[in-house]
């Protein structure tokens, strides 16, 4: 038995299977982890579904009309629920056909793909006629219950019926043949009349525009709407051809599925109540109407006799969609955009509930849904907001409320749609149903073998087995006790999402680790990469995956935002230590900055350039790293957002700042000017100016040849002219030329005063003269001007020219400014130091860090080599082989730099990107691992997924095939007898017989760890201690030597054993018996074959 106290490693590998079902195996078996229901689930779901059945069979003699109707109505929810099941799969096989024949070509039925297209095109076949069966059945139950509440009269099992005969259809009547005093009335205006068009063109909102007025669309479709309803503007939007046909389809079978109404599901669900055809209705705020809504209809109860209006109980909508290629035919739940008309609608007839009926040819579904009188709050609330305010503005972004409405509309579909619901009803049923007993129990037997089938249908078989083995860390062999142990096992199909994986493999961690196994590492495939380089909460674990996420931060931010931040973000505490000065000969200086280098480098970037050869893009970086030193670095212009090359060199095209660009401080100005001498106290005034002066002024402007001025003062009086003296404010709006002329009329005045006024003084100067003259005397300050700074000058210049600064370089460069932080917030959470020692390499700077757990062409051959050797080699000292790994990291890492943006794509120096991350992520796990494990050491080999490649090389000997894998129905079976065998080899105690024959050992059983002194050791344990008491920071590593590092280890080079091709007189190799010679195999008979289906007929599938 394996002890508690060693330190293990996890591994985990996929094995190709034969695919095939039996009763009970070969289904794929996540162990409840998977993103659809488990097999468990699935097993249970159809248990139940057949007691409900065999139940109602065996009882249905005994049971009241009530307890029968409430037992079919729970089969016929059974059966559309297995319908439901059988649509979706054959929309997933439409969708992989598709994909198969675009792969396949023309010449499909030669390619290597036939046999996907076949089975795929069997699969949907076996589909097509099960939910035909499934219908019929559906159908026949639903007629059982329409007798059983001897409602047979209206129920029509035909495809057609006539309105009139339906005595639970009340329809109304034309606008001609109502009475007078109520065809004024909303309700009996029958909807698309001449009367209903008019009434609905008063009305800002209705029912079935509401998702588009709430913005719940798109911005731009709400916006379209406020211009035709608040603005007037007729709408430009026209509708395809595709549109219109969609909506005429709807209009025209409306009727249809107001038939499938009352002859199909009232008779069965609701008996007693009567189908009301409605006209209009009106949503009142203070009796005040403001949402005009049509619904389809109601349910109620109504006496044909009487002249009261009936109540409408429960709301109509009917919905006829168009069948798509990719989609199913009919609605599964209530799609988002009609959710405000529902609510609408239930608002408007005061119910509770509403009927949602989706039709099609072949079946229409039925959902109750429910009122939200919390959701429908919040739309008449943004209604009233938008569209009914006194000043109704065109929104240009979309509300939070609208968002989130949305958010709860989400919620709605998943939580107010219920109660027995989707109902499936076919359309087209032939024939009359026996209602005899017999009958009736030979149609619930037959319930149950569809039921049996569906599920078989819908079966997922596993292709791949999952098997996760427990192996030491130091691989001793022992002819008892095997390194590796299988922990568990899944069955996997032809696909398997990353989060899954990772809870699956989370799930096991978890259980070894309440059993006291000590588990450091796992390893896996490149498949699941991610689980390597993303923690559970999506955090990144490498700088290559740290590099994406600060890029998508600052892609998410708005432009705005950008520029905001980039202007209020200290740059320049951030180049403390990265600007470099250098004098130059002339005296200046020469400055360099990697921040400002990497800032140019990701302006000058563009996506245009990804095509350029690699000298060109060479070339081009060696520019921009050359942009990086600059000759003169003012103080504040490190907080500047650097502009491009191309904005500097178009300045034409930029969008200059206003020169008169001023802020007003409210501060006078003491320059000296040439207005300075005014008078201080002026006796002049304009009620001493005479009247002949003023006229003078007024008439000169009414004459004047500027015809702007000629037409303001047209109409003025003298006293206007007089009241503009006297006001500062009204003499300050006057252009240069009224004031020259009022100073050229008033040089008496001025000479009386000796206060001469200059025309070429400023609108100011001279408006303070002209109030102190002959005005109030009421002066304004001078404002002093404040110099745009160069911050402000760059933001304004940016923002204004979106051509130049697109904002994917906005995006780079605030990326750029985010790195930084992102990094030492990264490097926070490793638990190793930013900088480790290693002993006997040195420093090491780590690329990756575990889960709170992570040159050139001619030397490339050799790294690889040496890196290939120090991973599988044995007898290399634990040093060397460390020193092999640093080496091939220190290639991978040159010259590469996840600081700088725009980020890097598929590849990292030519690597794929898994590839690169694979191999850092490989070497630094590998150091790691020393500082962790409980010994110091391990062996080499243990770190990887060989022990599983081992595992199913004994499994497929146990049980060999000529298919090359075992079958998928077998694993079960062949996984308890690995395990039992594992479990005599491990367990001594537990079995009555001897494995091993001799005491005598094959092999000696060497020191599994090199002697270390008593002070590393406790320098360890000291190290350990701290590592439990506080933030774990392993600052140093020492490396150990393993039994497998030393050079005893070395074994010579395995002898490859060759193989060839038997002689002609030689028995010949491989030979069958002739029973197996010509015995057949159906594995390579196509499924379509097999189930006599003509692939070449398109009616077939």
């Amino acid at each position: 038995m394996k002890p508690k106290t060693d330190t293990y490693v996890l591994s985990v590998d996929g094995k190709k299977l034969a695919p095939g079902l039996t009763k009970d195996n070969g289904d794929i078996d996540l162990f409840g982890y998977g993103m659809e229901d488990s097999i468990q689930k699935l097993r249970l779901r159809l248990k139940t579904e057949k007691d409900v059945v065999t139940s109602t069979r065996d009882d249905w003699s005994t049971m009241s009309p009530a307890e029968k109707c409430q037992k079919l109505q729970d089969i016929v929810l059974i059966i559309s629920y297995r319908i439901k099941d059988l649509r979706l799969l054959f929309m997933k096989q439409k969708l992989a056909l598709s994909k198969f024949h675009k792969e396949a070509g023309d010449d499909w039925r030669s390619s290597r793909f036939v046999y996907a297209i076949s089975s795929t095109q069997a699969q949907i076949y076996q589909v097509r006629q099960m939910v035909k069966e499934l219908l019929d059945v559906n159908n026949s139950l639903i007629c059982v219950g329409a007798s059983v509440r001897n409602q047979a009269d209206v129920f029509v099992s035909d495809m057609q019926t006539d309105c009139f005969s339906q005595d639970n259809w009340i329809t109304l009547k034309d606008q001609s043949s109502i009475p007078e005093d109520l065809k004024t009335t909303p309700r009996f205006i029958k909807q698309r009349s001449e009367e209903w068009f008019q009434l609905r063109e008063k009305f800002k909102v209705t029912g079935s525009s509401l998702y588009k007025a709430l913005g719940l669309d798109l911005l731009k479709n709400q916006q379209s709407h406020f211009d035709k309803v608040i603005s007037g503007k007729k709408s430009t939007e026209e509708f395809s051809e595709e549109v219109k046909k969609r909506m005429e389809h709807g209009t025209i079978n409306e009727i249809n599925a107001t038939a499938t109404l009352v002859s199909k599901f009232l008779p069965f669900y609701y008996p007693e109540m009567k189908y009301i055809e409605e006209g209009v209705h009106l949503v009142n705020d203070n009796d005040q109407p403001y949402i005009i809504v049509s619904p389809d209809g109601s349910l109620g109860y109504m006496d044909t006799l009487s002249s009261s209006d009936p109540v409408p109980l429960i709301g109509c909508e009917f919905k006829c969609p168009v069948a798509t290629e990719y989609k199913t035919p009919v609605h599964y739940e209530i799609p988002k955009r009609y959710v405000t008309q529902v609510l609408s609608e239930m608002a408007a007839l005061d119910v509770k509930e509403l009927m949602y009926l989706c039709w099609t040819e072949e079946s229409s579904t039925v959902f109750r849904a429910k009122f939200d009188a919390d959701l429908w709050k919040l739309v008449t609330d943004e209604i009233k907001d938008v569209y009914l305010c006194q000043t109704p503005k065109r929104p240009t972004r979309l509300s939070e409320r609208s968002k989130l409405i949305s958010e709860k509309i989400e919620v709605y579909r998943k939580t107010m749609t219920h109660v027995n619901s989707p109902y499936v009803f076919p359309v087209v049923t032939k024939g009359s149903v026996d209602q005899s007993t017999e009958n009736i129990e030979l149609t619930l037997c037959n319930v149950n073998r569809v039921i049996d089938e569906t599920y078989e249908i819908c079966r997922r078989k596993a292709t791949e087995v999952l098997v996760w083995l427990l192996s030491d860390t130091n691989r001793c062999w022992n002819i008892e006790i095997p390194h590796s142990l299988p922990v568990a096992y899944a069955m996997k199909g032809y696909s398997l999402t990353t989060q899954t994986m990772r809870t699956m493999n989370e799930h096991i961690l978890e259980e070894c680790n309440a059993r006291g196994i000590d588990i450091v590492c796992t390893c896996f495939d490149g498949q699941w990469i991610k689980l390597a380089t993303r923690d559970v909460d999506e955090r990144p674990l490498t700088l290559l995956q740290l590099q994406r996420d600060v890029y998508e931060t600052a892609s998410k931010e708005k432009r705005n935002t950008i520029l905001k931040n980039l202007s209020e973000k200290p740059i320049a505490g951030d180049l403390e230590n990265d600007v470099c000065a250098i004098r130059n000969e002339s005296g200046g200086l020469n400055v360099t900055s990697e921040l400002l280098r990497k800032v140019f480098q990701a302006i000058h970037y563009t996506t245009k350039s990804q095509n350029v050869t690699k000298r060109d893009l060479e070339s081009k970086q060696d520019k921009v790293q050359s942009d990086g030193s600059l000759s003169c670095l003012p103080d504040e212009a490190l907080e500047v957002l650097i502009e491009s090359e191309n904005l500097i060199s178009c300045e034409d095209d930029v969008a200059p700042l206003d020169d008169n660009e001023t802020t007003d401080t409210n501060e006078p100005d003491t320059t000296q000017n040439a207005s300075a001498n005014v008078l201080e106290d002026s006796t002049v005034r304009t009620s001493l100016m005479s009247d002949d002066t003023v006229t003078e002024i007024l008439c000169k402007f009414k004459e004047h040849q500027k015809s702007n001025v000629k037409k303001k003062w047209q109409t003025k009086s003298a006293q206007d002219l007089r009241n503009c003296f006297s006001d500062i404010s009204k003499l300050l709006s006057l252009t240069h030329i009224e004031l020259n002329i009022i100073i050229e009329l008033t040089e008496q005045y001025q000479r009386k005063a000796a206060f001469p006024i200059r025309k070429s003084w400023k609108i100011l100067d001279k408006a303070n003269a002209v109030s102190k003259l002959i005005g109030s005397g009421i002066q304004k300050e001078r404002t002093v001007k404040r110099m745009v700074s160069l911050k402000e000058s760059a933001l304004k210049v940016v923002q204004n020219n979106t051509r130049y600064v697109p904002k994917s370089k906005l995006n780079n460069v605030y990326a750029v400014t985010l790195y930084k932080d992102s990094y030492r917030s990264w490097i926070s959470k490793s638990p190793f130091n930013e900088t480790t020692e290693v002993e006997g390499v040195g420093h090491v700077k780590w690329f990756s860090y575990p889960e709170v757990r992570f040159i050139r062409e001619a030397d490339f051959c050799k790294l690889i080599r040496e890196w290939y050797e120090a991973e599988d080699e044995s007898g290399i000292s634990a040093v060397d082989r460390m020193k092999r790994r640093i080496n091939l990291k220190s290639f991978l890492l040159e010259g590469v730099d996840f600081g700088r943006y725009p980020m890097y794509g598929m590849y990292v120096k030519g690597f794929q990107k898994v590839q690169f991350e694979g191999f850092l992520q490989r070497i630094d796990t590998s150091l790691q691992l020393y500082s962790v494990v409980k010994n110091g050491s391990f062996n080499q080999r243990a770190i990887s997924s060989l022990a599983n490649e081992t595992f199913f090389g004994e499994l497929s000997e146990m049980e060999p095939t000529k298919l090359g894998c075992p079958k998928a129905v077998n694993i079960p079976r062949l996984m308890s007898t690995v395990t039992e065998l594992h479990h005599f080899r491990s367990n001594p105690n537990d079995r009555s017989f001897k494995i091993v024959t001799t005491r005598k050992s094959v092999y000696p059983s060497p020191d599994l760890v090199e002697h270390v002194e008593d002070d590393a050791v406790s320098h360890q344990c000291d190290q350990i201690e701290e590592m439990d008491t506080s933030p774990i920071k392993i600052s140093s590593i020492n490396l150990r030597e393993h039994a497998f590092d030393r050079a005893k280890r070395k074994r010579k080079k395995r002898v490859t054993k060759r193989s060839d091709v038997s002689m002609p007189n030689q028995v010949a190799r491989g030979c069958m018996p002739i029973r197996f010679h010509h015995k057949c195999d159906e594995s390579k008979v196509l499924p379509t074959t097999r189930l006599g289906i003509d692939m070449k007929d398109p009616s077939a599938v």
